[in-house]
């Protein structure tokens, strides 16, 4: 039960940065024009790839739950969480760059 609330949850976490990304641009492009399309281009593809690696650990930790039985589980590695940290942090770097220039 704990592993689908993880994986409902990494998907409510890649729809916000997809919508936050496309609200990106939608807000910037008045200010930077094309640069906030790449901007919002690179949220995006950060956010698919951050799906791509969540559907991943997910899967892995069903796989290795499943074969394990009783021994303990090594689970899969963070980069889905080192991935999102850099995003937000990217996206606060803009927003800052957004209000002292804009």
């Amino acid at each position: 039960m704990q592993l689908e609330r993880t994986a409902l949850a990494w998907r409510r976490t890649v729809l916000a940065l997809l919508v936050a990304s496309l609200v990106g641009v939608r807000m910037l492009f008045g200010t930077f024009g094309h640069v906030a399309i790449a901007v919002g281009a690179v949220g995006l593809t950060l956010a698919l790839l951050l799906r791509a690696l969540a559907v991943r650990r997910v899967s892995a930790a069903w796989s290795r739950l499943r074969s394990s039985g009783e021994q303990q589980v090594r689970l899969p590695d963070g980069v889905p969480l080192v991935l999102c940290t850099a995003v937000v942090l990217t996206v606060g770097a803009v927003a800052l760059v957004y209000v002292f220039v804009g």
